[in-house]
């Protein structure tokens, strides 16, 4: 009889699968490699000799073009929480930082990789090895001043799925009482600020469909580097910084929500437009969209490149939103610039084949006369499915299985898909659905050789019965 894998294990093998194919670094398998003076951590995948997966320890200041950071800085001001009499300087820092190891590191990296003593029967070279990160959970982002001085922390910017990228993580890092001091070490010193980016990864044994022990808890590590545009010409440090006029400022600016490398979305659409106090759409701003595409295979994107492109395929972090007209039909009309929103509508095409629509008022983001700035939350509540779970070696009533269909299914909108034993190790199977959709149910039928069809235990809540972190990018 088959042995089944326990509900919570397949759950947590969906925490560490990155945006590409499924990631098990084995805790066996794990090592200490110097290059340059920096210590990284490697570790040996599950089951492929050939991939090896490594712990960052440098971050990078991301770029999206050759000398373009991904870096942009808002300045403005806002009454004083103190004394609303009394303006304060404030400003957003808008960031992307790369945790992943330069070409030159990762040469060294794989030479190192191949003098292993663990390596010493393994026939093939430095060259056959291939590298990923580790899976990351509970990053932060500090920065610092050079005598170690906390100035600001700031988490990830939520994206819509729940799939960490190493290779391009974003940030808005919000700055209060941000003086001239901190706008000249971000403009002009060489080096700017020191960022620390601290998370927690998995690195978990892995023996066929069983965990050779409990389930590891997740190690803490830290990787380091340095952010700001002395560096760059004159001509690029002035675009990458928005200075707004005090208080009533004639653009907001929306932040577009991370998408990632992720194998189960086929493509984004975000459109926005702007909510009269009457709920219905005003003419004072006029509508603006956005479009998500995935990497072609043949494309080599930049770490500082998000994807996402405007109606001329020009490269977007924003989406800027005219909403100076918006006050003055406010304040005509005796009303409250608090009393418009923003309203967002996404549409998600999975890879699976369907669409995912989200245009309701959870999507609605009041607009403020003193905060230009407004942050993406999370939209989707994401599912992975990962076919080495599903246990292919093991017999079903005497016979091999050959396949497994299974249903994902959450209110009126399901996806159904299939695996093969010949999937094993390959990329998983995405759904999505609206962040409050619940209960997730999941139902999954063995085939054997004959054809004979054998239904596993549905399982009713994934989310409930699995525990809270089960298909969310964080663990903690």
């Amino acid at each position: 009889m088959k042995r089944a894998l326990p509900l919570f294990l397949l759950c947590l093998a969906s925490l560490l699968a990155p945006s590409g194919a499924p990631a098990f670094p084995d805790t066996a398998a794990r090592h200490a490699v110097d290059v340059k003076g920096v210590s990284w951590t490697v570790l040996r995948d599950h089951k492929d000799p050939l991939q090896w997966y490594y712990v960052p320890a440098v971050a990078r200041q991301a770029e999206y073009g050759r000398k373009q950071p991904a870096l942009a800085l808002i300045k403005y001001q806002s009454p004083s929480p103190a004394d609303k009499q009394q303006l304060q300087e404030n400003a957003f820092l808008f960031l992307t930082l790369t945790l992943g190891p330069d070409a030159d590191t990762l040469a060294a990296l794989a030479k190192a990789v191949a003098a292993l003593p663990a390596r010493a029967d393994q026939k093939a070279g430095q060259g056959a090895i291939r590298f990923a990160a580790a899976p990351l959970s509970g990053v932060k982002l500090s920065l610092l001043d050079d005598k170690g001085a906390l100035l600001a922390t700031a988490a990830p910017l939520e994206g819509l799925n729940p799939a960490v990228s190493a290779e391009r993580l974003q940030f808005a890092v919000a700055l209060p009482n941000f003086d001239q001091g901190m706008f000249d070490t971000l403009l002009n010193k060489a080096g700017g600020y020191r960022a620390a980016v601290d998370y927690k990864y998995l690195a978990a044994a892995f023996d066929r469909v069983e965990w050779r022990a409990a389930p590891p808890a997740a190690a803490a590590a830290r990787a380091e580097g340095r952010i700001g545009l002395g560096a760059y010409p004159e001509d690029v440090r002035d675009k990458a910084v928005l200075i707004l006029p005090p208080q009533s400022p004639d653009y907001a600016l929306l932040a577009l929500p991370p998408v990632g490398e992720d194998p189960g979305v086929a493509g984004v659409n975000y459109q926005v437009e702007v909510l009269a106090p009457d709920g219905k759409p005003s003419k004072c701003s006029k509508f603006n969209m956005a479009q998500w595409k995935p990497q072609a295979s043949a494309e080599a994107r930049a770490p500082g490149d998000t994807g996402w492109r405007d109606s001329k395929n020009n490269p977007l972090t924003f989406l800027y939103m005219p909403i100076k007209a918006c006050l003055a039909e406010a304040a005509a009309a005796g009303k409250k610039i608090e009393d418009y929103k923003f309203q967002s509508s996404i549409s998600l095409q999975a890879a699976a084949g369907r669409t995912v629509l989200l245009k309701k008022a959870a999507l609605d983001t009041p607009l403020s006369g003193s905060v230009p700035v407004y942050l993406p939350s999370a939209y989707f509540t994401a599912v992975r499915m990962l076919p080495d779970f599903l246990a292919f070696e093991h017999k079903l009533d005497g016979q091999h299985l050959l396949l497994a269909d299974f249903k994902i299914i959450c209110g009126k909108a399901g996806y159904t898909g299939r695996f093969r034993k010949s999937d094993e190790g390959n990329q998983p199977f995405g759904a999505y659905f609206p962040k409050d959709c619940s209960p997730v149910r999941l139902e999954v039928n063995d085939i054997d050789r004959q054809g004979k069809r054998t239904a596993r235990p549905p399982v009713a809540d994934l989310l409930k019965e699995a525990g809270p972190a089960v298909y969310l990018a964080d663990p903690d």
